[in-house]
């Protein structure tokens, strides 16, 4: 179903909402003009109403140096056991936001940085330009559409060819 035109944009959202909540985990493309790109796997702590997909990073890790360079981003999310998946185009953007910190922050998060108060620690928001997704709970019936948020006033996208 190509639905774009007959969704709202919080039906939008929370389509893709539904998705990420099921399936955290995505790999995420950096550098998309070099061959072959480069991913990471990176779990989404959030989804803003506004449709950014929100991330923690370090300043030291390659994909804070990637964005500095180029912010679009590809998020590839995949959950075979529910037959869903999301490929979603976007712009990143670093952010620092203390209240959001501390919404987001888990004891787990200790893995990777030196606590909340980590100076390399850095929120990343992922503004969504358009996003594909897939839903097949067996293989004969499904769902499949196309999800532009561009047109919401704040992005400038090109598509280059």
């Amino acid at each position: 179903m190509y639905n774009d035109e007959i969704l709202s944009r919080d039906e939008k959202i929370n389509k893709i909402r539904g998705i990420v909540r099921d399936n955290p985990i995505c790999m995420m493309a950096t550098n998309l003009v070099k061959i072959p790109f480069s991913a990471y796997p990176m779990t989404t702590l959030d989804l803003v109403d506004k449709g950014d997909l929100i991330f923690f990073t370090s300043k030291k890790a390659t994909p804070f140096n990637e964005i500095e360079k180029d912010n679009r981003v590809q998020l590839l999310y995949a959950n075979d056991d529910k037959k869903e998946y999301l490929n979603v185009f976007a712009h990143a953007t670093h952010i620092f936001d203390n209240l959001l910190l501390d919404k987001l922050w888990t004891p787990i998060m200790n893995r990777w940085f030196d606590g909340k108060n980590d100076p390399d620690l850095v929120i990343l928001s992922v503004s969504i330009v358009h996003a594909n997704y897939w839903i097949s709970e067996d293989s004969d019936s499904g769902e499949s559409g196309f999800i532009n948020l561009q047109n919401y006033g704040d992005v400038d996208y090109k598509v280059d060819q």
